[in-house]
């Protein structure tokens, strides 16, 4: 399936078409592999880390999906999610069914019965249409005939008579086997596109060739629009020559001389000739190209991961711990820069998943029963079971590795889950108010400001209670200061003020900006909370004259998150 797109990207929509033709891998990251052989599917069924797995068929009649529930029914912390229609005989079914049979849970797979100790659920992410969708549809078309096949033999049946009362057309719902001899009578025939002017050439198209090609066709069908296989003919004609179809295609999707309309991408015209001796001027190097270009430059530096801009000829390095990273970088980048006249820059963001193996193999996984970051103070704090031997050389291991400070702290010495608040102490305790009417009263005070806490939760630090105001970052927070003060007083309550972010609020209030100044977004803007900045991802055409529009957008949201915004 995957190869299928990668070798189509003409006819899939613009965005993943685009990626595909600029030799981006479409599917796969950092964190999504594809898994290619049993070694592989042995090795992440026995790591305790958690991690999803996609497989098929969804029925669990075949394919490796069958192997993946064999092992994980039994386990208690698995977890198989069911997302699509289910024969009544598959396996699938029969898993579902354990749902409402609480005494008996066993399974049949391959010939071997399984104790079921996992969670089972069913999600409905099935792409089959329900009756009436199938309905409209034939109303729509007004067929002749009609065959109802592919589903559950009951429903099949009925859903064919509710049609036949309903229709005028011929309802058939034929079983496993049965034949029908269909007649059309006039065959739809497909539309012939003219072309009368062709180059007929014995030649194959190559890198050198296709300027004629180019100059034949800005001279007979000026700016006109063809399909891949209309190049092809106008081309070759009636020629047969060795090359495949799929060779001529590569050379004019690659091509400086032809360019793929905006909207069709299986469709090409020729390039303007000013745009074509640019392109020609700046040597353009082809994404492979670029990649091994890339790779030889900053490869010793060990990068996870190359992102590549195009649009904007910008490379972003992703490193696991980019605050380590050996300094002579920066040269190698300003070298690069001048040589290729491509941007190159460091990706901020640290890989939390390599951070918190460094920490378990450092003080051994079964001993860490918590670990808290604080990327915008570059901080972890780690808590530890039980006292480990060598704390310090493992707190400046950890600090050579990642360049994140760490504070490690043991179970049995926490007073309290919050050990490190820092609390706004309330100058009249001897007069506290009751909880309930003290959140009241906090919303209630805030009611006509313009900073207001989102959530308020009840903390307790030194065996002493107090009140955690939420804001959407700790910066706002830190603009009412005074209020926080001023309501302790008047509760008797002691107060703080949460350090987390709300990732989620600061997404929506960009987007919303964005929506109400006319600026289109090609995704969800993506935030960092290592430097707490909101980046955003901007359709085409929206960054130029769109200059005002950004500048008030990114002050008033600066205004309100206390946060940074890029794009």
């Amino acid at each position: 399936m995957d190869l299928t797109y990668k070798l189509n990207p003409l006819y899939l929509k613009n965005s993943l078409g685009k990626k595909i033709l600029k030799g981006i891998e479409p599917f796969y990251d950092d964190n999504i592999v594809a898994v290619k052989d049993n070694s592989t599917r042995e090795r992440i069924l026995e790591n305790e880390e958690p991690c999803v797995i996609i497989s098929s068929s969804g029925m669990l009649t075949g394919g490796y999906s069958q192997y993946y529930a064999e092992k994980i029914a039994p386990m208690q912390k698995g977890y198989i999610v069911i997302t699509g229609y289910q024969d009544e005989e598959s396996p699938g079914r029969k898993l579902l069914d354990l749902l409402k049979d609480e005494k008996n849970k066993k399974l049949c797979l391959n010939g071997k019965t399984i104790e079921v100790k996992c969670k089972v659920e069913r999600i409905g992410l099935s792409a089959h249409s329900d009756k009436l969708e199938i309905k409209s549809l034939i109303h729509l078309l007004n067929p002749r005939s009609i065959f109802i096949v592919h589903g559950d033999e009951n429903v099949v049946e009925s859903f064919s008579r509710e049609l036949f009362e309903e229709t005028s057309e011929r309802v058939y719902a034929p079983k496993c086997g049965d034949s029908y001899a269909i007649d059309i009578h006039k065959p739809r025939r497909q539309r012939k596109t003219y072309i009368n002017k062709v180059m007929n050439s014995y030649m194959e198209l190559d890198e050198h060739n296709v300027r004629s090609l180019w100059e034949f066709i800005s001279k007979n069908y000026g700016k006109r629009l063809f399909t891949a296989e209309e190049l092809f003919y106008i081309w070759r004609g009636c020629n047969k020559l060795e090359k495949s179809f799929r060779d001529f295609q590569k050379i004019i999707i690659y091509s400086p001389y032809f360019e793929n309309d905006s909207k069709r991408l299986f469709l090409f015209k020729c390039q303007e000739e000013g745009k074509v001796l640019e392109k020609l001027d700046r040597k353009e190097l082809k994404p492979n190209e670029l990649k091994e270009i890339v790779h030889n430059y900053f490869g010793k530096f060990n990068f996870k991961k190359a992102s590549y801009m195009y649009e904007n000829r910008e490379i972003v390095l992703n490193f696991d711990f980019p605050a380590v990273v050996n300094a002579d970088i920066h040269n190698v980048m300003k070298d690069f820069q001048k040589k290729f006249k491509w941007q190159v820059k460091i990706n901020n963001s640290v890989n939390i998943n390599e951070a918190s193996k460094v920490i378990k193999e450092l003080f051994s996984q079964k001993n860490v029963e918590k670990i808290s970051y604080r990327l915008e103070k570059n901080e972890v704090t780690v808590v530890l079971d039980s006292p480990a031997n060598a704390i310090e050389d493992s707190e400046k291991k950890f600090k050579n590795i990642t360049g994140i400070n760490i504070s490690v702290r043991y179970k049995e010495n926490l007073v309290s889950k919050n050990a490190n608040a820092v609390i706004v102490k309330s100058g009249s305790r001897h007069d506290v108010m009751e909880q309930n009417r003290a959140l009241q009263f906090i919303d209630e005070f805030f009611e006509d400001m313009e900073f207001k806490p989102y959530k308020k939760s009840i903390k307790s630090h030194l065996d002493e209670k107090y009140i955690e105001l939420s804001f959407i970052t700790p910066a706002i927070g830190k603009k009412c200061e005074k209020t926080v003060k001023r309501i302790s007083d008047l509760t008797g309550w002691n107060m703080s003020v949460s350090e987390s972010a709300n990732q989620n609020e600061i997404i929506k209030m960009a987007v919303e900006l964005c929506k109400m100044e006319g600026i289109e977004l090609k995704k969800n803007p993506s935030f960092n909370n290592f430097d707490l900045s909101v980046k955003l991802k901007i359709k085409e055409g929206h960054l130029k004259g769109g200059g005002e529009k950004l500048s008030r957008i990114k002050n008033k949201f600066e205004y309100k998150t206390g946060c940074v915004l890029k794009w």
